[in-house]
């Protein structure tokens, strides 16, 4: 519990300082993420198909990776050296893309930054679940996903500007990153401290499918489905290329993706109350699948654009419905982890 006088405006401390480290961490991210694949393409000379092998080991390896820190932040019940730990890893490899000559080179620091994601993740959102009262949990957890969308945000603003009016080399841009990144660190290693959250008979986390109820188990193979035909932003920033938007301007609609996507996640959530979770989320399929079909058969740059703010507008509910689907079909005394399956399948 975060005492009162660890409170900031209603947020307690730890929740405050880790929020402002996922600000700064994630400014160097989203310097990165819209200029990644017009760099592996345009300087590397790296095919499409890399490009998607990159995504996929990192999105993969970040997933697997939640699983496995979350039991481990359970097991030893600490939860601050692995957030440490993800925070240093991404944000000292990431400005070493400044050497990248090779999209092997690039791939091994997309794995590494992932490996930092994967590590922090679940110990993080379990220390800011620790450090607030019951009643400012969803509070505490809404806090953080506006300083990390912020961070996004002023990411993309500032490599818009070193790239437009500026001119300067992507391999400058990923130099830079390293400025947000020590911030980062900094803010974890100073500032935000332990909470020991174990309670006396406890279940030990275990990793099992077997309690999980057939309507689960269906709702993961669901996801798993959908999760094979997903693609990464990457590809609509490259298609974009394609049809005339020029590179220097390609990052503003990287921008306008992370405003709409973070003006339209709290909307999709109270509608998910009213109409149900389910439905909200076949709706972002449906919606995604149209938007995919849009891409494929279209040369207008007017109409890929309308399909990526309609991306934007669906990816709140592919994403967030099934974290809150997972535990209505969970039986707390298993000791299992519901949303931490959907995340790793």
């Amino acid at each position: 519990m975060a005492s009162g006088k660890e409170k900031r405006a209603g947020i307690g401390r730890n929740v405050f300082f880790m929020g402002l480290a996922s600000f700064f961490n994630d400014i160097g991210s989203e310097m990165i993420l819209p200029l990644l694949p017009l760099f592996l393409t345009n300087v590397l000379g790296a095919g499409q198909a890399v490009v998607g092998l990159i995504e996929g080991i990192a999105d993969s390896t970040s997933s697997i990776l939640k699983l496995f820190s979350g039991w481990l932040s359970d097991r030893f019940d600490s939860r601050k050296p692995l957030i440490l730990a993800g925070y240093t890893i991404s944000g000292l490899t990431k400005p070493l893309l400044y050497l990248a000559n090779s999209w092997p080179f690039v791939l091994v620091i997309r794995f590494a930054d992932r490996v930092g994601k994967g590590i922090r993740t679940s110990p993080r959102d379990a220390l800011i679940a620790a450090s607030s009262d019951k009643t400012t949990q969803g509070k505490s957890f809404g806090f953080h996903r506006m300083m990390d969308t912020s961070g996004a945000v002023v990411g993309v603003v500032i490599a818009f500007i070193l790239l437009y009016f500026l001119s300067m080399s992507f391999h400058m841009i990923f130099l830079l990153t390293v400025i947000p990144g020590v911030l980062s660190i900094a803010t974890i290693a100073l500032f935000v401290k332990e909470k020991k959250i174990k309670s006396p008979g406890c279940t030990p986390t275990r990793f099992s499918i077997k309690p999980f109820s057939g309507r689960f188990k269906r709702f993961v193979a669901v996801s798993v489905l959908f999760s094979l035909g997903n693609f990464s932003y990457a590809f609509l920033l490259l298609r974009t290329q394609d049809i005339g938007m020029t590179i220097a301007l390609i990052p503003l609609m990287y921008l306008f993706y992370n405003i709409l996507y973070a003006v339209v996640a709290v909307p999709v959530g109270n509608l998910s109350d009213r109409i149900g979770k389910t439905r909200i989320l076949s709706i972002g399929f449906l919606l995604f699948s149209l938007v995919s079909l849009g891409f494929g058969f279209t040369d207008s740059l007017w109409v890929v654009l309308i399909c990526s703010r309609s991306t934007a507008s669906s990816r709140p509910s592919t994403r967030s419905a099934p974290g809150r689907l997972s535990p209505s079909w969970w039986k707390p005394d298993t000791g299992v982890l519901p949303m931490e399956y959907t995340t790793h399948l």
